[in-house]
């Protein structure tokens, strides 16, 4: 076969698997959805300064678009804030600062023997293909 009769040829495959791949990604990218998480991360210090520490991931929902799971982020991290509104409900909570629907930090006051520490939570959409829980 003359060289370009071969390079026409492989010009052809090269469209055509080029096509099968983008058909493929397209089709993986739509058959995806969604989760929400919500990882808490919880660390207690002692008057003899000893900490512990513990986290978890808690799934919240699946979505079908990143989009309607960032609106369901949003709601989840309202929701966290406006369960610390009246912090007086919250004896162990010192205080509360927060980046808007990304994260919810509680810092823990001075009690008994605990001396500070904090209870946070992380909000995260991630593909439904991703356990955050086997990260750990």
């Amino acid at each position: 076969m003359p060289t370009t009769q071969r390079k026409a040829v492989d010009m052809k495959w090269l469209a055509i698997s080029g096509l099968v791949l983008c058909a493929t990604l397209s089709t993986i990218t739509l058959a995806h959805g969604w989760t929400l998480w919500i990882e808490h991360d919880v660390t207690h210090v002692y008057s003899n300064k000893i900490s512990d520490a513990s986290g978890n991931w808690m799934l919240q929902g699946v979505f079908a678009t990143f989009e309607q799971c960032s609106a369901g982020k949003r709601q989840s991290w309202q929701r966290v804030m406006n369960e610390y509104d009246d912090l007086s409900r919250y004896p162990a909570i010192a205080s509360v600062s927060s980046i808007q629907d990304e994260a919810v930090f509680a810092e823990l006051g001075k009690r008994q023997n605990v001396i500070g520490g904090h209870q946070n939570q992380h909000f995260h959409c991630l593909p439904d293909s991703l356990d955050p829980r086997s990260r750990h």
